[in-house]
């Protein structure tokens, strides 16, 4: 009996864990997600105010808008990696430089849908993902989990 009891102590201390880890990865998320969604709103007001009437031929306009609809695609799947990422804890500071990096984009790929100011919004756009992979090659948790998923040899091919 008194086994049984200690067994479902360990048991609610794991799920107790579990329920703390759950939490603090639904918040980083979100918090990624918020910083996300500003930069986006910030890109378009700036866009908005400072952006003049842009004068390009309709050929044109489709091929760079099919060049910003690209980037988008790049922020996504930087998004996602680093959404898988926050699976697990994270010290503030990455948390703020994904988060950073990622808002940075998501406002300078609303900046460039407007086409004006391409080369500005070029170079925000890329200066965020360039700081979303120095934030990731200093991010200890994420090194040691592709280190060590070699070492298992997780990451060889499937039968």
């Amino acid at each position: 009996m008194a086994r049984l009891i200690a067994d479902q102590l360990s048991v609610a201390a794991g799920t107790q864990q579990t329920d703390l880890s759950l939490m603090h990865a639904v918040a980083s998320r979100s918090r990624l997600l918020g910083a996300i969604a500003i930069g986006g709103f910030c890109g378009v007001l700036i866009t908005l105010s400072l952006a003049g009437p842009v004068e390009i031929e309709p050929g044109h306009m489709r091929l760079l808008h099919g060049m910003v609809a690209v980037k988008g695609l790049i922020l996504t799947l930087a998004t996602a990696l680093v959404l898988r990422r926050l699976r697990g804890p994270v010290a503030t500071h990455t948390l703020f430089g994904y988060a950073f990096g990622l808002g940075l984009s998501a406002g300078a790929l609303a900046w460039l849908w407007g086409l004006s100011g391409l080369l500005f919004g070029s170079m925000a756009f890329y200066g965020g993902l360039l700081l979303v992979l120095k934030t990731a090659s200093r991010d200890r948790l994420l090194v040691a989990g592709f280190t060590q998923g070699s070492s298992n040899g997780l990451t060889k091919g499937r039968a």
